[in-house]
C-alpha cells in the first residue's frame, strides 16, 4: 500500500494501526485535538502528509502536539491544518520542497532550516516576524496571510520566487518587493498599501491583484506591458496619463 486517505463523519482519535503500514508513501488524515500523532514515526517511507484538525468539545484541547513527525525525513510535502503549540520538530525535515500550514503557529523560527523549500503557505494571525524566511531563497511560491505581518524586508532576498500572495491588515510599505523581479504573479490583497511605486520594477509581471487596498493612483503600472491580467476590485484609483508632442 502506498497511499491511504481517511475520511469520517467522526474524527480519529486512535491512529495505533497505521503502526502497521510501514510502507506507506502518502497519508491523510482528519484528526481530533485529542489524537496522539505517535504512531505515525514509524513511517518513516512517508514522502506525502496532510494532516487537519478538528475539537469536537468546547473544553477539548485545541492545540495538537507534532513532535512525531520529526522522525518523518524522507518528507518531500507537508500539509498541516490545526494549531500547532510548538513548530519546533519541522526544522529536522530537511527533504520537504512543499510545506502549508493552517492555525495558530507561535512564530517561524523552524523554517529557516529548511532550504530545500519552493512552495510554503502558512496561514495563521499569530505570526509577524518573517526573518526566518530570510534564507528560504529556493522559493518559487510564498502565500502569506497574517494580519501580525508589517515588516516585508525579509522577502527582498527572495528573488527566485515567481509566485507571491500577501494579506495583513497591516502592510503598508511595499518597498522590499522591488527586488523580486522574477515575480510573474502578485496578489496584495486587504493592506494598507497606498503606494505602487515599488511595483514598476517588476516588468515580468503576467498576473497582479491589488484588490481591497488603499491605493488611489495606479500610474506606476504603466511600464508593466507583459501584464494579461489585472484585479483592482474594491479599490479607488485614478489614471495618470501623460502624453509627449
Amino acid at each position: 500500500m502506498g497511499y491511504l486517505s481517511f475520511t469520517t463523519t467522526e474524527y480519529l482519535t486512535d491512529l495505533e494501526a497505521l503502526q502497521t503500514l510501514p510502507n506507506l508513501r502518502e497519508l491523510s488524515i482528519i484528526v481530533d485535538y485529542t489524537a496522539d500523532l505517535s504512531p505515525l514515526r514509524s513511517l518513516t517511507h512517508l514522502t506525502k502528509l496532510r494532516i487537519e484538525c478538528f475539537g469536537q468539545l468546547p473544553d477539548a484541547p485545541h492545540e495538537i502536539d507534532i513532535n512525531s513527525l520529526q522522525f518523518l525525513e524522507q518528507l518531500e510535502i507537508l500539509e498541516v491544518q490545526c494549531n500547532v503549540a510548538d513548530s519546533g520538530p519541522l526544522s529536522s525535515l530537511s527533504n520537504l520542497t512543499e510545506l502549508s500550514l493552517a492555525g495558530e503557529i507561535p512564530n517561524l523560527n523552524s523554517l529557516q532550516s529548511l532550504t530545500s523549500l519552493q512552495k510554503l503557505s502558512v496561514f495563521t494571525d499569530g505570526v509577524s516576524d518573517l526573518s526566518p524566511l530570510r534564507s528560504l531563497t529556493n522559493l518559487t511560491e510564498l502565500t502569506l496571510s497574517s494580519n501580525e505581518i508589517s515588516d516585508l524586508s525579509p522577502l527582498s532576498s527572495l528573488t527566485n520566487l515567481t509566485d507571491l500572495y500577501l494579506s495583513s491588515e497591516q502592510i503598508s510599505d511595499i518597498t522590499a518587493l522591488q527586488t523580486l523581479t522574477n515575480l510573474k504573479s502578485l496578489t496584495l490583497t486587504t493592506t494598507q498599501v497606498s503606494d505602487t511605486e515599488p511595483i514598476q520594477s517588476l516588468e515580468n509581471l503576467t498576473e497582479l491583484s491589488l484588490s481591497r487596498n488603499q491605493i488611489l493612483d495606479v500610474s506606476a503600472l504603466q511600464g508593466l506591458t507583459n501584464l494579461t491580467e489585472l484585479d483592482l476590485m474594491i479599490t479607488r484609483f485614478q489614471i495618470s496619463v501623460h502624453y509627449s508632442t
